[in-house]
């Protein structure tokens, strides 16, 4: 790496939000990007703080938290400046850096994109002036997010860079004693097929209709399975789409349908509230499927399905957003999803058929391992590791400034509900997220 003029050649200056985030998987995911990078560079990578409480300090007191990094990362004279978490948005340090830096150019900039980038707009637009031409790349975790923000940049940008968020391997791996020591805990048959689903219990998720498919297949399967579900109910619902509020909690409206289906499915339906890493570990060994119908909007990635697939289980998703990069994996079914006139349709079909087949195979301790191996080839933190020293060799790409969709977008989201006639294609909606629906290669 060629260091510039008053930079010193491989220091990696990395913001971190220091754990403040109120989503659990953006949690693990900065803890992990911290150690792929630590792992590549060791003492060359100094972590500088850079959280919402600055943030608030910053506008109670003149500046000064914000404006002491900036003056701490200048003395550090970085080659490189990365932007590990989802939040804050990097407006505000951006506009200190170019204050320390005066007309010197800033580092080159890397920014880690997370699904809720549509939402920080507003920041970003704010942000132009202390970016412009600047050196700076986009990291994305997935095919589908990289060519959604392709589409928000300047017709001559550069595709953003994809790199998979990472998996820790020594926290997520098959276990067959968790397996055998998990199933006897909840009474589950040693042999029997299970199925399971980890995040939030919501509207956006899709949960409700991930029950009735997996009701749907017991009339076919080869032995009756069991549906684990480990996660919080939330209250939220669709505000993209205009859906501001529930009429109902999800949590009833999960009991109403729960309560319809057959008493010997609703027998082995274990609903197991939130999990601890070493729990989802052996909730992961324990089952042999992960299922998803989500089509959340800022799907950009899937922690869940990524540490499942790490523990050798197999997954059966949606072909929406972040999840289609998980489709290299041969464990990994992916059913399509339509955008037509009338609005957005998942093949249910083709989802009921993938997630039986994964049910009816079996267990084999040696096809588990081996699926878990090729995971972790593909997942786990040394191979991001080199993939993201690879990509910091190589030079930023100017950056060329924003397209109209851009423009567009953010006034669509100033308004608090950007799609209120909800999806549909052939409108905006199809022209900022149409690639979300095209199918990924298996």
């Amino acid at each position: 790496m060629k260091a510039a003029p008053g930079k010193k050649a491989n220091r990696i200056a990395i913001f971190a939000a220091t754990n403040q985030s109120v989503w659990e998987s953006c949690k693990i995911i900065s803890g992990n990007l911290a150690k792929a990078y630590q792992r590549q560079f060791k003492d060359a990578v100094r972590f500088f703080p850079y959280n919402l409480t600055m943030i608030r300090e910053t506008q109670r007191f003149s500046g000064t938290p914000i404006l002491d990094v900036a003056e701490q990362l200048h003395a550090f004279a970085p080659s490189k400046v990365i932007f590990m978490d989802y939040q804050p948005a990097p407006y505000l340090m951006l506009a200190a850096l170019r204050w320390k830096y005066g007309k010197d150019p800033l580092p080159g900039l890397n920014i880690h994109v997370y699904g809720d980038f549509p939402i920080h707009l507003h920041e970003w637009k704010l942000s132009l002036p202390y970016i412009s031409k600047q050196k700076l790349r986009f990291i994305c975790a997935s095919p589908k997010q990289a060519r959604f923000i392709s589409g928000l940049l300047a017709p001559g940008s550069e595709v953003p860079t994809v790199s998979p968020f990472p998996v820790d391997p020594n926290e997520y791996f098959f276990d067959p004693k968790d397996r055998a020591e998990f199933r006897k805990k909840h009474g589950i048959p040693t042999d029997a097929p299970v199925l399971c689903y980890s995040g939030r219990i919501s509207l956006q998720k899709n949960v409700i209709a991930l029950l009735n498919t997996f009701a749907e297949t017991q009339t076919k399967s080869k032995k009756p399975a069991w549906f684990l579900i480990a996660g919080n109910f939330d209250p939220l619902a669709s505000p993209y789409f205009g859906i501001q509020a529930l009429h109902q909690s999800y949590f009833e409206m999960f009991e109403a349908a729960l309560a319809k289906l057959p008493k010997s499915i609703r027998a082995r339906v274990i609903v197991l509230g939130n999990l601890g890493k070493k729990d989802l570990r052996q909730l992961y060994s324990a089952s042999d499927v992960l299922g998803s119908l989500s089509l959340h909007q800022d799907e950009d990635y899937g922690m869940s399905p990524a540490e499942a697939l790490c523990t050798g289980a197999t997954t059966v998703l949606t072909d929406w957003a972040g999840y289609g990069g998980f489709g290299k994996l041969s464990a990994c079914s992916l059913s399509p999803v339509i955008l037509n006139k009338t609005g957005q349709w998942i093949q249910k079909g083709l989802f009921e058929k993938a997630l039986l087949e994964r049910l009816n195979e079996g267990f084999d301790e040696k096809r588990r391992l081996d699926r878990a191996r090729l995971a972790v080839e593909f997942l786990g933190i040394e191979t991001v590791s080199k993939g993201l020293a690879k990509t910091l060799l190589t030079d930023e790409p100017k950056f060329m400034g924003f397209d109209w969709k851009f423009d567009c977008l953010k006034q669509s989201f100033d308004s608090g509900s950007p799609f209120p006639a909800g999806p549909k294609a052939n409108s905006f909606y199809s022209n900022i997220y149409g690639n979300y629906y095209e199918k990924s290669f298996q």
